[in-house]
């Protein structure tokens, strides 16, 4: 993890950001003082959760959007308005007017994690996995890569099969791996499963102790393969989190998303500009493979702030590099450090303990109040 240039990920809208909520113990006045802070529509989600896990994780994921979007857009806590595209209900803020209108996020959790990824401009899809779960315990590694079989290419589905010689758990890590390429993909771009992964293939690769110890030092970046072609304009990028890293993290990152994208497939079958269907089915890849590349889209920051952002005391995009080494960081929280100032005392004497106080302090030194 690297703790610095928080501030700068504020400022520039690319967070990474994870909440290892699972592990993390909170009180029952704790439980109620969170649910306090999230509309009544929310609240009634999360009571229909049968695992308190569960709760947890989709808790935490509420948590965490609102503090991101509070920080990164200057928004009052309570008057974020967390909205999801129609029919495929990837979340989004509308960022239309503030000082990064192109500014968009995307969400997973798994196990004990809850990670968040966002970009400025270009759209983003994140995926977390661990490499430790087994869904079904009585199955072989080879009986649980054959369940997904119409969404591997024959050259995954065969680099599967080579590592049986290294045993179930390299295969189980090889597949958790290619599995959080595709999701971070299609995630980006909010259509669920009716995309044909199949049309992407992923490198197969030995996910052991090297490799995630390389990916929890450096990270890992990767180009996306779609119909045997490279797409220049995407890049994945793998980071590992704690403990051992026995969670693999994806974020999938491409060009900016033609406007109103939340819309297509949805109410009214309008579809966005760029982006083809027929019959009333999206196929957004033949939209993306047309649009400016992200190299590029990241540097026309500068033109997509609008008159309305200088009010938010907008400051200028940093250079490509500092970006990218943006997006090689990313920042640990606890529940204490995504709470609005106003109400970490409370938490405090709900039971909390001083925690990390680190997140209010960027957020300070980039003007952005957290206040109810």
């Amino acid at each position: 993890m690297i703790v610095d240039g928080r501030a700068p990920a504020f400022e520039q809208g690319i967070l990474r950001l994870g909440l290892q909520i699972g592990t993390e113990t909170i009180t029952p006045g704790q439980r109620e003082l969170l649910l306090s802070l999230l509309p009544e529509g929310d609240v009634h989600k999360l009571q229909g959760f049968y695992h308190d896990k569960d709760r947890r994780l989709a808790l935490g994921s509420l948590l965490l959007q609102r503090a991101a979007t509070s920080w990164v857009l200057g928004q009052r806590f309570k008057d974020i308005l967390i909205q999801r595209t129609q029919p495929y209900n990837k979340p989004y803020v509308e960022a239309a007017g503030t000082r990064l209108p192109g500014w968009n996020y995307n969400v997973s959790h798994h196990g004990d994690w809850v990670v968040l990824a966002s970009e400025p401009s270009g759209t983003v899809g994140t995926d977390v996995v661990c490499l430790q779960d087994r869904p079904f315990q009585a199955m072989t590694a080879s009986e649980y890569i054959d369940l997904f079989r119409r969404h591997l290419t024959p050259a995954e589905r065969d680099g599967l099969e080579g590592l049986a010689p290294k045993g179930e758990t390299a295969q189980y890590r090889a597949f958790f791996r290619v599995w959080a390429m595709k999701e971070a993909y299609i995630k980006a771009l909010g259509v669920g499963l009716s995309f044909p992964i199949r049309r992407l293939e992923c490198s197969i690769l030995d996910v052991g102790k090297d490799y995630l110890k390389r990916v929890e030092d450096e990270g890992e970046e990767e180009e996306l393969m779609m119909d045997g072609y490279g797409m220049a304009d995407w890049k994945l990028r793998f980071l590992a989190l704690p403990p051992d890293g026995c969670y693999l993290w994806c974020t999938a990152v491409g060009p900016a998303p033609s406007p109103h994208f939340q819309d297509v497939g949805g109410i009214g079958g309008t579809a966005a500009v760029g982006i083809s269907t027929v019959d009333g089915d999206c196929n957004p890849c033949n939209g993306y493979f047309s649009t400016v590349p992200f190299s590029a889209a990241a540097s026309q920051d500068a033109a997509l702030l609008t008159a309305t952002a200088a009010a938010a005391a907008t400051k200028a995009p940093a250079s490509g590099h500092t970006q990218q080494r943006l997006r090689r960081q990313y920042h640990v929280l606890s529940i204490r450090d995504i709470l609005p100032w106003s109400v970490q005392a409370e938490w405090d004497a709900s039971g909390g303990g001083s925690g990390s106080t680190e997140a209010a302090a960027a957020a300070a030194a980039v003007s952005v109040s957290t206040r109810d």
